[in-house]
């Protein structure tokens, strides 16, 4: 850090005559860090230390034999790190041959292994990156000329035709329009999507033809292009270029791109993170791309100083702010003596400063600005100005002067209005003092001034023309943790799309609009569900009614994140309203999204609607012969056996329950998702029970009801694999059951009461209505169909995926009389008496429960011919 951070002249004598080549960088990260300051600097961390060699390290030895013995911290470190290959985004193979630049997507692999996905955040492929960038990018600059030339393109053809590119002043206004995009992610992860949309940008500028160089020379010797998320340059006879700093024409374009970088960087691109390791990440990663094309002086030799980026980069909660985005600057304004002008100039000065000194009078600076408006617009509250009217009454009413003596009426009336304002006021102070000390604003992230950026003259917040991202996916059920953020969200009051349980990336989608400008464009990578769970209907009208939704990629039929239990899909959004209009929907084929066709946007609006995305057909059952499963079936997992965490930690796990031999401890008949199969179980054991640990100290134990009853029980993972049971068999956590409402009159337990309550549209007596009209086993032929299968992938998406409750709930069930209901039914018994003698016997049953099921919903041939592709 004594090194790069400093300039060769303020090195100490022994340092620079030992490292007198080694470049000063800049930047913030070679600074010293303040946990530095608090104990220990890492220059001062002692090398002689001798590690012992992983016993399966991938280090060799010249003959290619696994190494052996000790080295020490550094050297061990660096032979590690040398072994891999930093220059792709693949999986981390070693090294056939060195290659000199780090991709800095390999940034966002080691920042997900770091991280191991604990805030919900998963490291989004380049092919889904370059796309959403291009895409979103592409119609931002096209929004953006619009607006400043009165155009009314409509693609980049359009552009290229209408901009001439031959007039200096005319490229030189185009890059300045250009370069006015203001790009934000709000969970900016490891910063891929900054990078890729870095890239795009200045592909973009190449392909209108107004890449210039320092001098307005048009740069139109060389094409540059995004191929596999990188930036690609090539020279006129196709070769790669590569930095020469003796050769001119390599040296204009090192310069040129290392300028373009910059501007884009320091005057578009900014990110926000609840994660500080993601924040660093981020920095870093853009850093280097910065520094990919950082030069040599002709005269001097010195590298090219970097700029301070990293205030662009910040750390806090996006999701939680104490100010709303249209609170009142101008007071605070007004009692600091300084414009906006003055604070966004600071920011300029920041990222480029003379020396050191002003960097640390220019952070002094920037923190007293945010500092004055947090105090003062905390003090211009609407509970605040309502205080001060309350004590202006009271004051008026206690110093009024009268000509006339006070009777004993209206002494009475003034003595009671007295001590209503008194009451008043009192109460104003504690909700104010409560407001100020709330820890729901510990981290809060005040969107209102921290980016200067995206404030006019006045101070109002005008907003970013472009939102991209991948939110975090975290369900409602996460933990005791996410229940506190989540009731931190819902208490900030920003938000009105938060219905049942909402993941929070729900919650994101709704802060990207109220973000961008008016007309401003969001695009985000989310889970595929959101397009037909209930939770997110509220989010689906939000964008489809009051915005447009202009683009749906459907990727359920990929996976998209290994480690994630979802599939996906990708909406494009504008903060426009339009009346009736036909939404884009595009496929993915070998990992390109090229093929695309259009929908009636209020299909994505119906709930119930299954739309088969890849065929262009929409299957609708919303109609009145359908029921959703959770409409007559209480849907709810097995018991957690595992110690409660809260009262008996670690005192026994699952395994110690269970038993292969019934006695008088091990009662329960007890199977798991591994064990059953369609129609069939495999293998039943036992389970203790009423004994001091079960079931009163296990960490979730239901309730008996739930097993008592004719039941349906699901697999965890993948298609659907549904038996019948009524041999009152328990099971675990891995097992989804279903149980007729009907059967559960009665019953009063609170996960039975949040499900009616959260997630129904009926009370619990129509539920129990519904259900006394649908046999069990009708519900199982028909979970069991390729239909059943069918509509669940359309749910949840194709894969190795999680059977959430919530998705089996909203399986459209015909609702249609007992008498229609027979044939299955009887399919459905012979099956299960078939199984039960020989398992591994194979039956036509299936196929005819196939074609009656297809009947029953309504399907034609070739809707059939849909289905049975699916499979």
């Amino acid at each position: 850090m004594g090194i790069l951070a400093k300039r060769n002249e303020e090195r100490n004598p022994d340092i620079k005559a030992k490292f007198n080549d080694i470049p000063y960088l800049n930047s913030s990260l070679f600074e010293i860090t303040e946990l530095e300051n608090q104990t220990l600097f890492i220059a001062n961390l002692n090398n002689d230390y001798q590690l012992p060699l992983f016993t399966k390290t991938v280090l060799k030895d010249n003959q290619g034999r696994r190494k052996t013995g000790e080295l020490n911290t550094l050297t061990y470190l660096f032979d590690f790190l040398s072994a891999y290959n930093f220059s792709s985004e693949g999986k981390e193979e070693i090294q056939a041959e060195r290659k000199n630049l780090i991709n800095a997507s390999v940034l966002g692999l080691i920042f997900e292994k770091i991280n191991g996905y604990q805030d919900g955040s998963y490291f989004t492929p380049g092919f889904i990156t370059m796309y959403m960038c291009r895409e979103t990018i592409t119609r931002a600059v096209i929004e953006k000329f619009n607006q400043e030339k009165n155009w009314n393109g409509t693609n980049i053809e359009n552009l290229q035709e209408l901009i001439e590119y031959q007039d200096q002043e005319v490229r030189k206004e185009a890059n300045n329009i250009i370069n006015s995009i203001k790009i934000c992610d709000p969970a900016v992860g490891s910063g891929h999507f900054l990078v890729s949309g870095l890239n795009e940008i200045i592909a973009l500028k190449s392909k209108l033809n107004i890449l210039q160089d320092r001098e307005g020379k048009r740069i139109k010797e060389y094409t540059i292009e995004v191929e596999n998320d990188e930036l690609v340059i090539k020279d006129e006879d196709g070769d790669l270029y590569s930095y020469k700093p003796n050769y001119a024409p390599s040296q204009r374009i090192q310069e040129t791109l290392f300028y373009e970088k910059k501007t884009i960087i320091e005057n578009c691109l900014f990110g926000v993170d609840i994660n500080l390791n993601s924040v660093n990440i981020c920095r870093l990663r853009l850093w280097i791309e910065l520094l990919k094309n950082a030069y040599y002086h002709r005269d001097t030799k010195e590298l090219e100083t970097l700029p301070n980026i990293d205030i662009n980069i910040k750390c806090g909660n996006s999701l939680i702010s104490r100010f709303d985005l249209n609170s009142d600057l101008s007071l605070a304004l007004k009692k600091i003596n300084l414009t906006i002008a003055d604070y966004q100039q600071a920011i300029k000065t920041y990222h480029n400063p003379q020396n050191r000194q002003e960097k640390e009078e220019i952070v002094k600076l920037i923190k007293q600005i945010k500092d004055n408006f947090n105090t003062l617009m905390t003090g211009n509250t609407p509970l605040e100005k309502k205080l001060r009217e309350k004590e202006s009454q009271l004051y008026q009413l206690q110093n009024q002067t009268s000509l006339l003596p006070e009777s004993d009426d209206d002494k009475k009336a003034r003595e009671t209005t007295e001590k209503s304002l008194n009451n008043e006021i009192n109460q104003l102070k504690k909700e104010i003092e409560d407001e100020t000390n709330n820890v729901i604003y510990r981290n809060a992230f005040e969107w209102r001034f921290e980016f200067p950026e995206v404030l006019n003259e006045k101070g109002d917040f005008i907003g970013f023309d472009l939102i991209i991202g991948n939110p975090p996916y975290i369900s409602a059920n996460s933990g005791e943790e996410i229940l506190k953020l989540r009731q931190k969200i819902l208490q900030s009051n920003r938000y009105k799309t938060l219905w049942e349980k909402w993941d929070l990336y729900v919650a994101f989608i709704e802060e990207s609009f109220q973000l961008i400008k008016n007309r401003g464009l969001c695009s985000l990578i989310i889970p595929y569900p959101y397009l037909n769970q209930n939770y997110a209907k509220l989010s689906r009208e939000f964008i489809i009614k009051e915005n447009t939704l202009l683009e749906i990629v459907n990727l359920h039929s990929i996976k998209v994140f290994e480690t994630a239990t979802v599939n996906n899909c990708i909406v494009f959004g504008k903060k426009e309203y339009k009346g009736d209009y036909k939404i884009k929907v595009s496929l993915p084929e070998d990992y390109k999204i090229n093929k695309t066709f259009y929908v009636d946007k209020y299909n994505i609006l119906t709930t119930n609607s299954v739309i088969e995305l890849e065929t262009r057909k929409t299957f609708n059952f919303s109609q009145k012969q359908f029921k959703n499963l959770g409409d007559v079936c209480f849907i709810s997992v097995g018991m957690v056996l595992n110690a409660d965490e809260k009262r008996v930690k670690g005192a026994f796990k699952k395994k110690d329950l269970i038993s292969d031999t019934q006695s008088g401890i091990h009662q329960k008949q007890y199977i798991e998702a591994k064990n059953i199969d369609s129609y069939q179980i495999n293998l039943i054991r036992f389970l203790e029970w009423n004994t001091n640990r079960v079931p009163n100290l296990i960490r979730r134990p239901t309730f008996p009801e739930l097993y008592q009853n004719e039941k349906i029980l699901i697999n965890k993972i993948g298609k659907i694999k549904a038996t019948y049971d009524n041999n009152n068999l328990f099971c675990d956590q891995t097992i989804r059951i279903a149980v007729l409402w009907c059967n559960l009159i009665g019953v009063q337990n609170k996960s039975i009461d949040n499900n009616v309550k959260k997630f129904s549209n009926y009370s619990r007596q129509q539920l129990e209505q519904f259900s006394t009209q649908i046999n069990i086993k009708f519900i199982l032929g028909i979970l069991n169909s390729k239909l059943g299968n069918y509509l669940l992938d359309n749910i949840r998406g194709v894969g190795n995926i999680d059977l959430n409750p919530d998705y089996l709930k909203n399986i459209p069930i015909p609702y249609v009389p007992l008498e229609q209901q027979k044939t299955i039914i009887n399919l459905v018994d012979e099956i299960l008496e078939i199984k039960k003698k020989k398992p591994q016997t194979k039956t036509n049953n299936k196929e005819e429960i196939d074609e009656l099921v297809y009947k029953l919903y309504g399907l034609t041939k070739e809707e059939i011919k849909i289905i049975e592709g699916h499979q």
